[in-house]
C-alpha cells in the first residue's frame, strides 16, 4: 500500500512539473496569428467608441500593427497572451458601455504589460 501511495505521489508530481513546463513555453505561431488578429480588431473596436479613446494610448497594448502584436505573442507564454487579450476585452466592455466608475489606469500596473521586445 505504501509503495502504491509513493507511485501515485510521484506520478502527480511529474504531471504537475510537465504542466508547468508546457505553460511556460512561448505561444505557438498559429495561436499568435489569431492573437494578433484579435488585438488589431480590439484596437479598431476601441476607436469606434469615443469613450474608449482615452484608454488606448498605450502602444504596447493598443495598436493596429498586426506584426507588433504577433512578435510580442511568440515571445511570451500562451497564458500571458490570453491574459492580455482578456484585459483588452475588459477595457472594451467597460468603456464601450460607459461603465467607468473608477480610474482604471491606477488600478492596473501598465508596466507589467509592457512588451519586452524591441521590434523597431
Amino acid at each position: 500500500m505504501l509503495k502504491s501511495l509513493r507511485i501515485a505521489v510521484l506520478g502527480a508530481a511529474l504531471i504537475s512539473v510537465s504542466g508547468l513546463a508546457v505553460s511556460a513555453r512561448a505561444a505557438d505561431p498559429d495561436f499568435c496569428r489569431d492573437y494578433a488578429r484579435s488585438a488589431v480588431n480590439q484596437y479598431r473596436e476601441a476607436q469606434e467608441h469615443h469613450r474608449c479613446m482615452d484608454r488606448i494610448h498605450d502602444f504596447s497594448r493598443w495598436s493596429s500593427d498586426w506584426r507588433h502584436h504577433y512578435e510580442w505573442c511568440v515571445g511570451v507564454s500562451r497564458q500571458d497572451a490570453w491574459s492580455e487579450r482578456r484585459l483588452r476585452e475588459e477595457v472594451l466592455d467597460q468603456c464601450s458601455h460607459g461603465g467607468w466608475d473608477h480610474d482604471w489606469d491606477h488600478d492596473h500596473d501598465h508596466d507589467h504589460w509592457e512588451h519586452d521586445h524591441d521590434h523597431y
